[in-house]
């Protein structure tokens, strides 16, 4: 009587947290497999973590998207996943959405699929609300895994400790439409008001120089904005807080 993701409209899970996976064994050939996630009402959104993942590069992938919280049929798709690297933690994109999983395989070449734990989470993904707040001494902020969405608004918040003088953001990666979708970096200041401060506005796909915040104490604020068409990578970096200041600090 349950039903298999890979018949009709696949298989809904409600649970606060659970398992997702196709298996035991290999998935089989055309397999179009759906695990719809809907939230709890407290929920912001969903969280999405792979423990094993291996597709056959390139014609099978497992597709993850979100679906709107008003019920319509429109998804937008938050990462496109192939190959056999475990992918990095995916969250739903606006809070109270559904998750939508897809498993497709072509004519031949399976592979073992993927298994991956869910779980219903009130702190959001960086394109939930007021996003995400980074406090540690060091970390890494992406977009990924897959292409950024359309109309993303996405917004990581970096405040720095109290003994450091400012905070450095290094690019690993950059990939933005061109002049169309673009990652700003302002400067917020300590005393908590809600002005922001413009330090670099980027686009295009060449990787920025080093970033500095602007005053002592102030927080980093990280926006990715995408228009309605045309994505790309996004971007990957990593911060840090540093006693030595920048020019400006």
């Amino acid at each position: 009587a349950s039903p298999s993701p890979c018949v009709g409209e696949g298989v809904t899970l409600t649970a606060e947290s659970g398992e997702l996976t196709n298996g035991p064994g290999f998935y089989f050939n055309h397999a179009d497999c759906y695990w719809v996630i809907v939230p709890s009402a407290g929920a912001h959104a969903i969280r999405l973590q792979f423990t094993a993942f291996d597709m056959e590069d390139g014609y099978d992938y497992v597709r993850i998207s979100s679906k709107s919280v008003d019920g319509g049929d429109t998804l937008t798709t938050i990462a496109f996943l192939t190959g056999s690297t475990i992918p990095a933690t995916v969250y739903s994109v606006f809070g109270g959405d559904s998750m939508v999983v897809k498993l497709f395989s072509d004519s031949n070449t399976n592979r073992a699929g993927f298994a991956a734990h869910y779980e219903m989470v009130a702190s959001p993904s960086p394109c939930v609300g007021e996003g995400v707040t980074l406090t540690a001494e060091s970390g890494e902020l992406t977009n990924g895994p897959g292409f950024y969405f359309n109309h993303a608004d996405c917004y990581w918040v970096i405040v720095p400790s109290a003994g450091a003088h400012a905070i450095r953001l290094q690019f690993t990666a950059f990939d933005m439409e061109d002049g169309y979708d673009y990652v700003r970096i302002s400067s917020k200041s300590v005393d908590g008001g809600d002005t922001l401060t413009t330090i670099a506005f980027l686009t295009g796909s060449t990787i920025p120089a080093t970033v500095y915040s602007v005053f002592g104490g102030d927080s980093m604020v990280v926006k990715l904005f995408s228009d309605s068409n045309t994505n790309r990578a996004g971007f990957a970096a990593h911060y840090e807080m540093v006693a030595s200041p920048s020019p400006c600090v």
